[in-house]
Parts: C-alpha cells; sequence; structure tokens
C-alpha cells in the first residue's frame, strides 16, 4: 500500500493493478487461501481484494484506524488490530 491509499500488484517487475483503498495503507497485505489479498487502511477500513485484478471482493469498517498487517488463520478468518 502507498500513504495516498493505493494498493498495487505486480508480476514480473510490471504493476497488474493499481486499486485506491481511500486512505493509506501502512501495513504489509496479508494473503487469503480463497485468492484474494486483505489490507487495513488509516481510514478504519479493512478491504478484501481479488488477487487476479484488483477488484474489491469485501470492505468492512473499523470503529479506528487499521495500522496493523491483517493475520489470517487456517480456516480464513481475518484478525486485525486497531488503533482503538
Amino acid at each position: 500500500g502507498t500513504a495516498t491509499g493505493r494498493v498495487c500488484a505486480f508480476r514480473d517487475g510490471q504493476a497488474v493493478w493499481t486499486v485506491s483503498a481511500g486512505a493509506a495503507v501502512t501495513s504489509s497485505p496479508a494473503l487469503h487461501p480463497n485468492g484474494f489479498v486483505t489490507v487495513g487502511t488509516q481510514g478504519g477500513m479493512l478491504l478484501g481484494l481479488q488477487m487476479a485484478d484488483g477488484v474489491i471482493k469485501f470492505n468492512s469498517t473499523c470503529s479506528s484506524p487499521v495500522l496493523s498487517s491483517p493475520a489470517i488463520d487456517a480456516f480464513g478468518n481475518i484478525v486485525i488490530a486497531t488503533v482503538a
């Protein structure tokens, strides 16, 4: 992610897709076993993006900024930590 709120995917050094996350993304993304990537934003959103094309699969509003990287367990449950 970027400080300007973009999430970018690359393959062989070339950009494949770029998506606006709506707010800065300062943590690392996490890969979900179902083929999407999750990121948290400083605007308090958790996003799930399809790896193939960056289409938003889901978005969830959190009570405060998400500064940590998401963790995903063996069952696909996503765990995050927020500021408050």
